[in-house]
């Protein structure tokens, strides 16, 4: 597995997993049973210190006390499975191996003339454990006594699949033992490698899944945890999600953060509330796209004035402009901002974004500082000295403002830029 359980992998992690893995994909096609066999016996070694460690931490996320009955639930549905998958699946591999998997197996034909094979129970345990559960393997029609050993075990036919996959394996639902479990299926049954990405649900015990050293080989399942704020996207067009962005803006900056509803979002988006969770993980990482989209066009606009500039006087005055249009024609998405910054007191998931963003902001501010010093210019002795500084109190007098122009005061924008003047004033000797 790929550790990266508590930073989000960025898109040159991803890519890089999923070159490895593509670079490896015949090499574990061409893994010998024997290897296999190995490397399973490997991983009932590295389960065991780990189990109970695990189950507990899944009945704690379950509010589950250590002494109750329920908690053996956990243990059931998570080390206990995977551990009774390498059972079962080592004396299934070393039959397929001398291709005697289909010795002493159960077969019947169906009243429709399908061939069909008892596969459980299997052992004694099968009928202590799961008593009068029984489980058939119907095969597809055409498939004959005569023919099964033909359509059995193909994955492990010589030169069957000779370049090998690579797949995307999704953990879904609240039950442990699936993820890997399904990594397990797609490496033994279907013989791929795989990528796997974990459910928000069950991404806190991922630490679990890692301890063999052979799960993080070239030819193993790597892991992707949950709640990734890459914004990597695995076979979804990055377009599309930039559409469904623009399309949320406007409802988000009407609606804010308190009064967020997905599915009316999706209605205004003209598209299905499916697919907002195909390409969000929730709402939050909806709603922190939408602020980067519009800070990033925000930021883009005062750079620009920065860039263009022939003047220190008209540097301040034009950067001063950007800030009073946007307080006036764009109120509703920068409020939306504030909403945001304020969530990130509450909600460490906004912490990164709005960082990010308050440090770009303080960046601008600290080119604006030296473009005015390149063009020959010195601020005011009752200026903000620093970037940071600066950056903090025209801040404040923006929030300030924008919050008296949304509640009507006419004056709000032209106060809003005497102030703002007031910040960013050359001093007297370099006045035009």
């Amino acid at each position: 597995m790929h550790n990266a359980a508590d930073m989000p992998m960025a898109h040159t992690e991803l890519d890089a997993a999923l070159q490895t893995l593509d670079e490896h994909k015949r090499a574990w096609v061409q893994t010998s049973v024997r290897e296999r066999l190995a490397l399973l016996a490997r991983i009932k070694e590295c389960l065991m210190p780990v189990a109970q460690a695990w189950a507990e931490a899944a009945a704690r996320k379950k509010g589950l006390a250590a002494d109750s009955p329920l908690a053996g639930e956990e243990w059931i549905s998570g080390p206990y499975a995977v551990m009774a998958y390498c059972n079962a699946m080592m004396p299934t591999l070393s039959s397929v191996e001398g291709r005697r998997h289909l010795e002493g197996l159960p077969l019947r034909e169906l009243p429709n003339g399908q061939l069909a094979a008892q596969v459980m129970p299997n052992s004694v345990w099968d009928r202590l454990l799961l008593s009068g559960v029984r489980a058939q393997v119907w095969m597809e029609p055409g498939v004959t006594r005569a023919n099964l050993a033909q359509h059995t075990a193909t994955a492990y036919n010589t030169g069957a699949m000779p370049e090998g996959k690579v797949a995307l394996v999704l953990g879904a639902g609240n039950i442990a033992a699936i993820a890997p479990l399904d990594c397990l299926h797609k490496l033994f049954v279907e013989n791929q490698v795989a990528i796997l990405k974990m459910n928000p649900i069950n991404a806190d015990l991922s630490e679990f899944l890692e301890p063999a050293p052979e799960m993080t080989s070239e030819t193993a399942p790597r892991r992707q945890p949950g709640r990734s704020r890459s914004g990597w996207q695995s076979g979804k067009p990055p377009d599309k999600k930039l559409e469904l962005v623009r399309h949320a803006l406007a409802s988000l900056a009407e609606l804010g953060f308190a009064r967020i509803n997905l599915r009316e979002i999706a209605t205004r988006s003209g598209v299905s509330l499916g697919v907002i969770h195909d390409y969000f993980e929730d709402q939050n990482e909806l709603l922190i796209d939408c602020v980067g989209l519009y800070k990033e066009a925000f930021i883009r606009a005062l750079e620009e004035r920065i860039d263009v500039a022939e003047s220190a006087s008209a540097l301040l005055s034009e950067f001063v402009d950007v800030l009073v249009r946007a307080a006036q024609d764009q109120a509703r998405t920068h409020r939306l901002w504030y909403d945001v910054r304020a969530q990130a007191l509450f909600d460490a998931s906004f912490r990164p974004a709005v960082d990010d963003l308050e440090n770009r902001m303080v960046g601008v501010v600290q080119r604006l500082l030296d473009r005015v010093r390149t063009l020959g210019g010195e601020l005011a002795p009752n200026s903000p000295i620093d970037a940071t500084s600066a950056y903090v109190t025209i801040d404040g007098w923006f929030r300030y403002f924008l919050q008296q122009h949304i509640a009507g005061d006419v004056r709000a924008c032209a106060s809003l830029r005497q102030r703002l003047a007031q910040v960013l004033c050359l001093a007297e000797a370099h006045r035009a």
